[in-house]
């Protein structure tokens, strides 16, 4: 989901409440953008405008476009340009599992343009590489034998106990993204967000356990 906070833009010389984006798409820094030029185009008793906004971290220019109903008074955010960069996966597991850090990031910039159906499978797709990546790198399984597993099996015979949980939920709500009729519609995406980025702390925890970067020899 695009990262906002509740202001205000200019339509037709009247200001009226709208979600002002607040994540910068170049760096991910938490900004307060501001206002540099409006344009707006006129259909259909509703108004587009795109809005170049001016970040304060970097100086750059990003652009928001919006939908002002002129009847409901109600202005809807479409979507950011660029899409907005994911925060920075933990370098331990990009090192392991380039895919997953490659899938993450396609799914990233589908849940950016608000598609969370394709969002929600691609979040679900990368969390099945990074637990089989982890089995075969990590736990020397047979790529043979972990490349046929079902996810489910998968995430029973070889994720870590503590992280076992998060991965369940990711994988359940990723695949009712899948489904025709979906079960979980009544859940917020950012649900699942929240238990990927649980599972994916646990598995960085487990690598910086497995590889300490000093000697730790007790003897």
């Amino acid at each position: 989901m695009i990262a906002t906070k509740r202001g205000t833009i200019p339509v037709n010389n009247y200001n009226y409440g709208a979600d002002i984006p607040i994540r910068c798409p170049y760096c991910s820094a938490y900004v307060e953008p501001h206002i540099e030029e409006v344009r707006s185009l006129n259909y259909n008793g509703k108004i587009l405008e795109t809005i170049t906004f001016k970040v304060n971290c970097c100086s750059k220019l990003f652009f928001a476009n919006y939908e002002f109903d002129t009847s409901l008074k109600k202005t809807t955010l479409l979507t950011v340009n660029p899409p907005a960069q994911p925060e920075p996966l933990p370098d331990e597991i990009v090192k392991m599992s380039p895919r997953f850090a490659e899938l993450y990031k396609q799914a990233h910039f589908a849940e950016q343009q608000n598609y969370y159906e394709l969002a929600g499978s691609g979040y679900r797709n990368a969390l099945e590489v990074l637990v089989k990546d982890f089995a075969i790198k990590e736990l020397n399984k047979p790529e043979h034998e972990v490349a046929k597993k079902k996810l489910y099996d998968a995430i029973g015979d070889y994720v870590p106990s503590v992280a076992v949980t998060a991965a369940d939920v990711v994988r359940v709500l990723g695949n009712d993204y899948t489904h025709y009729e979906r079960k979980y519609d009544d859940i917020d995406f950012e649900v699942l967000k929240k238990y990927l980025r649980i599972f994916i702390n646990a598995i960085e925890n487990e690598l910086l356990i497995r590889h300490p970067i000093v000697n730790t020899n007790r003897q």
